[in-house]
């Protein structure tokens, strides 16, 4: 697997022959929670790539202004975060494979 950060995107290659599963979790200042993917589970085909956007996305943060339509995402706290200059991201994942078992794990930290 290879991780390349451009710009406001991180892309993710899978550079094995088996489809992998990433089930992570992005972390902003410490304090609120994130999800990288449309979920918290994303898979990647073999040699394929996924691209993530580290500069918007779906956040939950007790206390946050909700600023989505969706009666479901009010309820559960859902917003959309835009990253600011001088931000950071901890980002938590473990690699499945097909059958979900861990294979490994990463920790990536990101100033924005």
């Amino acid at each position: 697997m290879k991780i390349t950060r451009t710009g406001g995107n991180i892309i993710i290659d899978n550079l094995t022959d088996k489809e992998i599963n990433i089930k992570s979790t992005f972390v902003i200042n410490n304090s609120i929670e994130a999800t990288p993917f449309s979920s918290s589970q994303s898979s990647i085909d073999p040699k394929g790539e996924q691209s993530v956007s580290i500069s918007e996305f779906v956040a939950v943060n007790p206390g946050q202004k909700v600023e989505e339509s969706d009666e479901k995402a009010k309820k559960a706290n859902y917003y959309k975060h835009k990253m600011k200059s001088g931000e950071n991201i901890g980002w938590t994942a473990n690699i499945q494979n097909g059958n979900y078992d861990t294979m490994n794990s990463f920790s990536i930290n990101f100033n924005y």
